[in-house]
């Protein structure tokens, strides 16, 4: 995801994504410093391991993201 955004986690931790745009009129917000973290990927996945992650895909990630 290129460009600023936020993340959420719902309540049950089940599910997740991107916030793009939102409106509050009250709100506390929470800030992880994490210095590191380790980033598993799925190598032995065919799939995966032939993906060219260094192409901006703007507007693929438009059309998973939005009505979300």
């Amino acid at each position: 995801m290129v460009g600023d955004h936020l993340h959420f986690l719902d309540t049950e931790c089940t599910g997740g994504g991107h916030i793009l745009d939102f409106t509050v009129r009250r709100a506390t917000l929470s800030i992880d410093l994490t210095p590191a973290f380790t980033l598993l990927l799925p190598t032995d996945n065919p799939g995966f391991a032939g993906t060219d992650l260094s192409v901006v895909r703007e507007k693929e990630i438009h059309e998973a993201e939005k009505d979300k």
